[in-house]
């Protein structure tokens, strides 16, 4: 059983370590992280991984969220 302590703890963890570990083209532009999104095919960097929000957005298909909506969505499983 989850308990709101560890649930938090998994939200807090660092988006950057999370989003590069799918996304191995990841490049800092100043004080964010882009690269392509890992839910569409397309040619330029549209998912944005900003450390200071802990969040991320994916301009190509309108997501955003937090280190765990990534992963689920990524890896197509539920919390």
């Amino acid at each position: 059983m989850y308990t709101e302590q560890s649930i938090q703890r998994v939200r807090e963890a660092d988006i950057v370590t999370i989003v590069v570990s799918y996304c191995s083209d990841l490049k800092r532009k100043g004080a964010s992280y882009f690269c392509k999104s890992p839910f569409k095919d397309e040619k330029s960097a549209s998912l944005n991984a900003n450390p200071i929000k802990n969040n991320w957005v994916c301009y190509s298909t309108s997501q955003a969220g937090d280190g765990i909506k990534f992963v689920m969505l990524v890896d197509k499983c539920e919390f």
